[in-house]
Parts: C-alpha cells; structure tokens; sequence
C-alpha cells in the first residue's frame, strides 16, 4: 500500500515521529481519556447475569467438583474465568468496570498503532476513534464487561506486533520476538471466547499472502508461521496441561467447551425462537446504528480494487471468521458485534492509506462516534429507568437484608445478578437458563437440590417453574410445595424460605420501586 498524502510513511518510527508531530499523540491520549470518561456512566450500573455469573463461578472455583470450574457450569474457556477471578480478588464488579476502563485505553492504543502502521497519521486517528466509539456504544452492549470486550484488546494488540514484525524491517531476533509475541496476544481470543479466533486467522493468512504475493518466499515464510503458531500455542498448552493434572481432565473441558455448544444450538432450534427471532431482526439495526455498517461498506468501496494485497487479504479472513461467530453464536445478543471491532479496525486502517481524500470513510467515522456520544448523553441525562432495572434492585435489596451469611440460593432461572447482588451463594450448579435446559431439561437435579436437606435456603421464582416446558413432570413445583414456604412477593416475583427455617423478614415495598 502507498502511504498516505503528506508523507506519514508507516515505516517510520513511532517515537521519533510523535517528537516530530506532537499533535498525533495528543490526538490519541485525547481518544483515550474520551473512552475512559465515555465508560464512566458504566461504573454504577446495576450488576448485569453475565458478569454476575462468571464472577460467582470464578468466585468459587477453588471448589473441587466434576465440573470444568468446580460444582458451577458455564461453557467459557479459562481465560475469562481468570479474568474474573482477578475481579473478585479486587472486590467484584465494580472493579471489573474499572478494569473495562484499561480494556478500553489498550484497545484504543492498539487500535492507533494498527491504523498507524497501515494509513499512517490518519489512520492512527481513525482506527483509534472507532475503536474508542464501538468499545463505548451501549447499542452494541458495551456497558457490560463481556468477554469480547475482554478478547478484543488482546487481539488488536497481537494484530499490531504481526503487521509490525511484517511490514517494518528489524533485525531477525526482534521481528521472531514480535511475531512470537503476536501470537502470544491473538491466543488470548479463544481463552477468553471460543469464537474469538479472528486475531489468528489474520496473522497467517497475511504471512500466507505475503508469499502468495511473491513478497516473501519459502525460507521466509514458513518460519514465520511456526513462530506465530509457537506462540498461540503457548497459553493453550499450559491451561490444558493445569486441567489435566489438577482439574476435572481434558475430556470434562471439551465437553464444556465444544460438546455443549452443540447440544445448546440443538435445544435453541428446537425451543421458542420469538425472542431469538427478535433479537436476530434487530442485530442488523443496532449494527447499522452504531456506525459498524456504514464503516464496512465505506471500507467495502474504497478497497474494492485492492482485494488482493496481503493486508486486504488477511482482513477479509478475518472478518470472514467474526461474521461467521456472529452468526452461528445462536443467541444474538448485541455485545456479539463487538467481536468485529478487530476487523473493522483494520478496514478503516487500511482505508486510510490508499483513499485519496477518503470522505466515505471519514463520514462513517463521524457517524460512529456521534452514535456514541449521543448514545452517553441519552444514559446520563436520561430518566434513571433507562439505565437500571427497577426489578432487580428492588429483589436484591430485599433479600440482602432478609439472609443470613452462608445461605444459599436458587433463581429461576438464571438472573445470577439476584444472587451476586444480594451476598447468596449459589444453591444450583446451573447460573444460566441455556445450561438449565440444555444439561438438565426435566429439572431433575434442581428437584434433588430442593429434595436434600442441605438444598437451598431460599428460591426466587423469576419465571414460572414450566416456563419452555421445563419441568414436565412438576417436580420442581411439587418440592417447592413440600419443602419450601412462600414468603414475600417483590415486583410480582414470589420468593420461597425453606420450611423449617426462620430469619427476619424486612418490610415488602409497597409498590415495584427502590431507592438506589
């Protein structure tokens, strides 16, 4: 690729030249000071199930049991997991928000040196203000610490250390450190994400380009490749070899990680799809609303004659894979869009460098950090439903002065934010409704735990018992009839006390309102 008007040649060096032109720094700090204070309205918001449920099983990962993570399931590889164990040892989720704060000034800064190595000057400030605007976006689901928001700093780091040790000219130590190095970061998607392999993808398709191109040849490329993929494997190796040896054993975590995305994709078919269907319809809006599509489709026009130079190449690949694990992720949540972040960086980086005057793609920029500071503005300014749910505060404060330390609790099901929020601990080995229907779809084990005496001591109807006709047989229904008492209705939930059991019950709020 030529570099961009003006001479902002991407070989040059990065530090000599922010003496040189002290603006393009400036600019990026400015970027990540606007993301850090963009995500601040972020802190105080009520603790979301995702977050809630991995910071409660990373909580309680140290209990042995013959799950992946312990007696508690979820299907995410270890890495997110640690993530959240770190989160817990800092003191729960109002630290994982402060943390997606340095998530956010990585991801912007990474994003930078991409569109730095790639467009030069204004491809450092479009690459990094899109990447701040997308990590913001509550239409795309921002607002919670996932684990794409998690993955996606590693690999944009990952993809700038490859394009580093490929496009630049270092000394043959330092470009096998970089790309080493590389590979080390882009392994962090799929130990965060199963999905999250885009990183990968990029990093040997666009070595394989090189040669394809006749950039490199065979003595060149194939080492280059084994040290990509020497240090992918590193991270991968050593957690298989911790859960070999002091864990639940290689089969458990393929069966968790792999083995039950099938049988989960099978229960979603053959379930409900309203809810899928909606969320399905309106991925495409949220995505045209967060400036992700009009970024693509600029990208789209102004690379159409360049589809085969290597970077072109190797961000296809890599888009390709996040369309891809978009698609087939089943649920089509919003925060899924955020995996295409990496991609959409490299668009827009390599846009720069080839665009002439670029205006499609510097009106798409616009379009997507106005979508976000207008998204904040509506947040902060907005009436405090919109950013709180009524509901859960209401539950959870009734329940965190009703308990005793050490109880133990059930929702129905799923909504691990009741438990995470009001001090219970979890009374159910299943945190999410997917691994409910999917791993006990007749309720059989939820009835032994409300059977047992040690079962929980308190059960949160959130959603009637039958709801996607699980428990067919009324066994959960009928052990809550026998063993449990209702005690409380808050917001038209029915909360249950184990027969037996006594605490002091607090007040009912009159009506479905709680004072933050």
């Amino acid at each position: 690729m030529s570099p961009p008007p003006g001479g902002d040649r991407p070989g040059r060096r990065w530090s000599i030249d922010a003496l040189r032109r002290p603006s393009l720094p400036v600019v990026v700090a400015g970027l990540v000071i606007l993301g850090v204070l963009l995500r601040l309205p972020f802190v105080g918001l009520f603790p979301m199930p995702d977050e809630s449920g991995l910071l409660i099983v990373a909580s309680h990962w140290h209990d042995s049991g013959p799950m992946m993570y312990g007696h508690l399931f979820v299907d995410r590889p270890p890495g997110l997991l640690a993530f959240y164990a770190v989160v817990n040892a800092l003191g729960g989720i109002t630290a994982a928000r402060w943390l997606g704060m340095v998530l956010v000034a990585v991801l912007v800064l990474a994003a930078s040196r991409v569109g730095w190595l790639l467009g030069g000057q204004r491809g450092a400030v479009w690459a990094g203000g899109v990447a701040m605007a997308l990590s913001t976006n509550r239409a795309i689901g921002a607002q919670e610490i996932n684990a794409e928001l998690i993955g996606v700093p590693f690999i944009v780091a990952g993809i700038a250390l490859g394009l580093d040790a490929v496009r630049r000219d270092h000394a043959p130590a330092r470009q096998r450190l970089l790309l080493v190095a590389a590979g080390l970061l882009v392994a962090v998607g799929p130990l965060v994400k199963q999905n999250l392999v885009d990183g990968v993808v990029f990093l040997v398709v666009l070595i394989a380009a090189q040669a394809w191109a006749g950039r490199w040849g065979p003595r060149r490329t194939f080492p280059a490749l084994g040290l990509v993929v020497a240090g992918v494997a590193v991270l991968p190796v050593i957690a298989a070899i911790w859960f070999a040896v002091d864990g639940p054993g290689l089969t458990v975590v393929w069966r968790t990680l792999f083995g039950f995305r099938v049988q989960a994709g099978q229960v979603i078919s053959d379930g409900s799809l309203v809810a899928v269907g909606e969320r399905m319809r309106r991925l495409p809006l949220l995505a045209l609303s967060s400036g992700l599509v009009t970024l693509l489709l600029a990208g789209a026009w102004l690379l159409r004659r360049r589809l085969s130079h290597p970077v072109v190449l190797a961000t296809g690949a890599a888009l390709v894979v996040e369309l891809v694990g978009v698609g087939l992720g089943g649920s089509y949540w919003a925060h899924y869009l955020i995996a295409l972040v990496p991609g959409v960086v490299l668009v827009v980086s390599a846009t720069a460098a080839v665009a002439g005057r670029g205006l499609p793609m510097a009106l798409a920029v616009a379009l997507a950090l106005t979508s976000t500071l207008v998204d904040t503005a509506v947040a902060v300014v907005g009436p405090p439903a919109a950013t709180q749910n009524i509901r859960d505060r209401a539950v959870t404060s009734w329940l965190e002065d009703a308990h005793l330390p050490g109880d133990t609790g059930l929702v129905t099901y799923g909504q691990a934010q009741v438990l995470e929020a009001s001090g219970l601990r979890p009374g159910y080995a299943f945190l999410w409704s997917l691994p409910a229907r999917t791993l006990d779809p007749d309720l059989h084990r939820m009835a032994r735990d409300l059977h047992r005496p040690g079962g929980p001591d308190w059960v949160v109807v959130w959603m009637p018992v039958d709801t996607w006709g699980l428990d067919p047989y009324g066994l959960v229904a009928g052990e809550l009839t026998r063993h449990y008492r209702q005690v409380a209705t808050i917001c038209g939930v029915p909360i249950w006390l184990k027969s037996g059991e006594y605490r002091t019950l607090p007040p009912v709020p009159a009506g479905c309102t709680v004072t933050p």
